[in-house]
């Protein structure tokens, strides 16, 4: 039998020792990755339970406001209004023409509660997305894992 050359045991031991390191290393990472992806899973699942909560909210909110159109009449004519005003009034026709302008409530009253609850859903809209997406500065960060 010939005799392996010791410098050839060397070198493939050195490979051996540089493979066990390399798959330890790989073994590391496996298990980093999986912690990445169960607190990406539990992650996932708080963000699921918050737009649930907020999808309810937002249920609730619109039970309780009766639905708003998106813009608001420049000048409100209800019907209702100006029958009776003519009928119990006893002015003259340009007393009654002054006075019915002053009858319809403004609608202005309504815009600002409406408005607070557009301006709320975007804030929260916002906040889910920045939740669901990371801004840049947040991805470049948790990529740096090696």
């Amino acid at each position: 039998m010939q005799r392996v050359p010791s410098s050839l045991i060397q070198q493939h031991q050195a490979h051996t020792q540089q493979h066990q390191a390399q798959t330890q290393q790989h073994q590391a990472q496996t298990q980093q990755h999986e912690i990445e992806v169960q607190q990406l899973q539990q992650q996932i699942q708080d963000l699921e339970h918050q737009v649930q909560h907020l999808q309810q909210e937002l249920q609730q909110i619109q039970q309780a406001a009766p639905p708003q159109p998106n813009t608001v009449p420049q000048q409100p004519s209800p019907p209702l209004q100006q029958p009776q005003v003519l009928q119990q009034s006893s002015l003259p026709p340009q007393e009654e023409q002054q006075q019915q302008e002053v009858i319809p409530p403004p609608p202005e009253a309504q815009v600002p509660q409406h408005q607070n609850l557009r301006a709320r859903g975007a804030r929260m809209r916002r906040r889910l997305r920045r939740l669901v997406q990371p801004r840049p500065r947040d991805r470049h960060l948790s990529s740096r894992g090696d």
